[in-house]
């Protein structure tokens, strides 16, 4: 088994993916994903493929090196991270963002291969000890060919210009050593002028003090005497207060190049920290290898703001530092390619569950590693149709489908060799068997005239597999007196015309029974009980999302359904909750939407762009970008 390693991206990984801790803490179906108790207790849960493993032990003991404080990340993809646990998969915009890539074409064109090879070139020229080695053919040390290679390599979109990011930071500190180098010499100069004051300073107090002491000596008026010191004393005052000056001004430059040092050190430590974050390794490097060229002064410690240092220890367990950056980015780098190639191997092998997981781990470690940008898109294309198939398999786990969850097994065994049906299968089984149980009991009491115990087990019965073919024959069966029907059927009516759909969920058991023998009611219950089932799981999405404190995210999950559900009063008072708490985002996309519904696409697209501004996840927003960018420029679509 592959020793779990601790990596700096998973911290990032974590801050855009994480989900709430409830959640979290949960542990994991097949894939992941949360499942229900066969039980008729609805706060039960069945077994499921995350349960205390081993390194879900190890990840949480308080006192271990890989402890509650440090990212953890086993070969499984489960993570650790301050005392929460989860699933790298399990996560809506982690598996959304993994979808996006599986489908984008491999970045293998000239353009990309170019830009790799001047990223190389970058790397090589800086590498320990070539960074000052005078090249003839160009005429510059390397150095300097690789500070105009970055301008280069910024021209590429992979790039987002981060290498302009880089020059203008060590062009920013090679102009402050120009301005230092001139400090010094101003220094130098202002130097030697005091030596000459101080010289003049000297012998004018000498030469004044020959003359007062001759004429002290032939006169002894103390008024004459008291003159020749006021001269003196005049004489002399400008040189001391031209001394002073100067002496002010040296200790100023020094000051400034003090400043001037600090700063630049300061600003280019930031920008590593950054690139680090953001998981572009490579950039790391470059900046590492410029700053020890640069700073000839050995010192690799790095001095960011308290945040920023309290962020990096969590990851590294100690102080940044130059070697820290560089050792954890090329480990990252690294483990992203034995990710990819391990993804490949076992796709030769037709192992797809875990040839996806290692290509979900090597995505969350290293987005932008040429490993994973370079992957081609028919290979990726193979995780995805297993990927899809695995979702499908949550989904129907989570909302008890388990019919169709049996369905999606037979499908899916056959697409992976290595995919364990062992918990899944024996969940579906468990439900079953159960749900069969609520029903027998149901019919028994029934026969015995216990309407309230018939009912409970129906109830029960439907709650633990809502879509059971055998319910509604049971439910024939028992309730074969017209009048409870009738009774039913009137009030289902009732409160499907007043729209009070949570009261028909809230009494499904009920509602099964009733419309057994009515297709068509059958058929709106069946979809109010769907509806429901859906207006709930946005719910509680949204209020988890909240919770974290992204309000715009917990604001477009309902607003994704409102139009389909727009009576639902539940849903209005958490969506004009959200809509309060988020009113710059959620103003700017309705005026962005106005705007592009009065044929005013520039104006729509500004307002559009603003709401990316306020919240750079949006959906809506980056939607509205597309249609207007599309609208106004169609030779690029």
């Amino acid at each position: 088994m592959k020793t779990p390693l601790v990596f700096s991206s998973l911290i990032i990984t974590l801050s855009l993916f994480a989900q709430a801790p409830t959640a979290l803490q949960q542990p994991s179906t097949p894939f992941g994903s949360p499942a229900a108790s066969p039980s008729g207790n609805s706060g039960g849960t069945a077994p499921r493929a995350g349960d205390e493993s081993e390194g879900d032990k190890i990840a949480g003991g308080g006192n271990n090196f890989l402890g509650k404080d440090l990212p953890f990340l086993d070969p499984n993809g489960n993570f650790s991270f301050d005392g929460q646990h989860g699933n790298v998969m399990n996560n809506r915009l982690f598996r959304a963002r993994f979808e996006k890539y599986l489908n984008a074409e491999e970045e293998s064109g000239p353009d990309s291969r170019e830009y790799n090879a001047v990223i190389k070139e970058i790397l090589d020229r800086l590498a320990p000890g070539q960074a000052d080695v005078f090249v003839r053919d160009t005429g510059k040390t390397n150095l300097e060919t690789a500070f105009s290679l970055l301008s280069k390599a910024s021209s590429f979109d992979i790039d987002a210009h981060l290498c302009d990011a880089i020059a203008s930071d060590v062009y920013s500190i090679w102009q402050s050593q120009n301005e230092n180098d001139r400090l010094e010499r101003l220094n130098v100069t202002l130097e030697q002028k005091q030596q000459m004051t101080k010289w003049n300073l000297q012998h004018t107090i000498q030469d004044l003090g020959n003359d007062i002491g001759s004429a002290t000596k032939k006169s002894q008026d103390p008024f004459k005497e008291k003159l020749k010191q006021e001269q003196l004393d005049a004489s002399t005052t400008d040189l001391k207060k031209d001394m002073l000056e100067k002496e002010v001004e040296m200790k100023a430059n020094i000051a400034k190049e003090a400043l001037n040092d600090t700063t630049a050190k300061l600003n280019f430590q930031t920008l590593m920290l950054q690139l680090f974050l953001q998981r572009r390794y490579q950039h790391v490097i470059i900046c590492t290898r410029f700053y020890r060229a640069i700073f000839k002064d050995g010192s690799d410690q790095l001095t960011p703001g308290k945040d920023v240092a309290e962020l990096f220890g969590k990851v590294s367990g100690g102080p940044p530092t130059l070697e820290v950056l560089d050792s954890l980015s090329s480990e990252a780098m690294r483990d992203v390619k034995e990710g990819v190639e391990a993804f490949l191997f076992l796709l030769d092998k037709n192992e797809m569950e875990s040839a996806t997981n290692r290509l979900a781990e090597a995505f969350a470690i290293g987005e932008y590693m040429p490993e994973i940008r370079l992957l081609p898109r028919e290979k990726k294309r193979q995780a995805l149709a297993f990927f899809q198939k695995a979702n499908q398999l949550m989904s129907a786990m989570e909302v008890r489908d388990y019919g169709l969850a049996e369905q999606l097994i037979k499908e899916i065994q056959p697409m992976a060799q290595d995919f364990d049906a062992t918990k899944p299968n024996q969940v579906i089984q468990t439900a079953k068997q159960v749900s069969a149980l609520h029903l027998g009991k149901a019919i028994n009491a029934a026969s015995a005239g216990d309407q309230a115990t018939m009912e409970s087990e129906i109830k029960a019965a439907s709650e633990i597999w809502p879509r059971n073919p055998q319910l509604a024959e049971v439910t024939k069966k028992i309730f074969d007196n017209s009048n409870v029907i009738n009774k039913s059927l009137n009030e289902f009516d009732q409160l499907l015309q007043e729209k009070n759909y949570w009261l028909i969920d809230q009494d499904k058991g009920r509602f099964l029974i009733a419309t057994a023998n009515s297709p068509e009611r059958e058929k709106q219950l069946e979809k109010v009980l769907t509806d429901v089932a859906t207006i709930r799981m946005t719910i509680l999405q949204a209020e988890a999302i909240a919770k974290r404190g992204d309000k715009c995210g917990a604001w477009e999950t309902v607003e994704s359904i409102y139009k389909k559900f727009p009576d639902d009063n539940k849903l209005n008072q958490l969506r004009a909750t959200l809509t309060t708490e988020a009113s710059d985002f959620v103003n700017s996309l309705s005026h962005a939407k106005e705007l592009e519904d009065s044929n005013q696409p520039g104006s729509s697209l500004a307002w559009y762009l603003r709401a990316q501004h306020i919240y750079p996840s949006s959906d809506f927003a980056q939607q509205g970008i597309t249609r207007l960018v599309t609208q106004l420029f169609p030779e690029n679509k």
